[in-house]
């Protein structure tokens, strides 16, 4: 009975502080078994949390089966983190069968709710044509909207389309410019294409630019 009355007065402190300083209850939730009540209770973000725990093995073994459950659960009543973390798992076909076009809808939910690094991801599937129609002026739209958000990734991307002529007239000055901006941002990729489109010689090695974008994409992995 006193440890009930404890765990009462514990959660009843947490619940108030959380009012207090204007957090969420599951903010608090540091560890696997009060993540995991949260969750139970419905707690969208505690439900996506736990999720995260039984991807990485956070408190708890790992079990993508159950990281599948939890993200479903959350992504289904409409929570962004949770409907991206749900298209990564169709997208690499982790603790489910891989599923191209289930992936591209729920990033496609989760960017419509503004999410930069679904909509980066969306501008990515349609420029490679997975899960959806092959279409550079769709991945431009939502790589401009990431973009906004300061996505160091989507600002480099923008960058290989204005170099490449994808979705829009091709415009060497124009993708030096998003190269910097992305560049500044903390992008590898940007960096390197704003050095290399840069050099008076770049016209000497633009025909292997191709290979050298694909090997920059794998350092720009979020």
């Amino acid at each position: 009975m006193y440890l009930k009355i404890l765990i009462h007065k514990s959660i009843k402190t947490l619940v108030t502080l959380s009012m207090l300083f204007g957090l969420t209850v599951s903010s608090w939730a540091t560890d696997f078994s009060s993540t995991e009540m949260l969750a139970m209770q419905g707690d969208l973000k505690a439900q996506n949390q736990l999720g995260k725990m039984y991807v990485t093995g956070e408190g708890v073994s790992e079990d993508y089966s159950k990281a599948f459950e939890w993200f479903y659960s959350s992504a289904h009543q409409g929570y962004s983190g949770a409907q991206y973390n749900l298209g990564q798992m169709y997208l690499d076909g982790i603790g489910v069968t891989q599923n191209e076009v289930e992936a591209f809808r729920w990033f496609m939910k989760s960017a419509v709710q503004a999410d930069d690094e679904a909509q980066f991801t969306v501008g990515a599937l349609y420029r490679d044509g997975r899960g959806v129609s092959q279409d550079y002026s769709e991945a431009m739209k939502w790589f401009q909207k990431a973009a906004k958000q300061q996505n160091a990734y989507a600002q480099s991307e923008i960058g290989n389309l204005y170099l490449k002529g994808y979705g829009v007239d091709m415009d060497y000055t124009t993708a030096i410019k998003w190269f910097d901006k992305a560049c500044k941002n903390g992008s590898d990729s940007g960096c390197i294409g704003y050095q290399v489109v840069g050099d008076p010689n770049y016209t000497k090695v633009l025909e292997s630019w191709d290979n050298l974008v694909k090997e920059l994409r794998g350092l720009d992995q979020p």
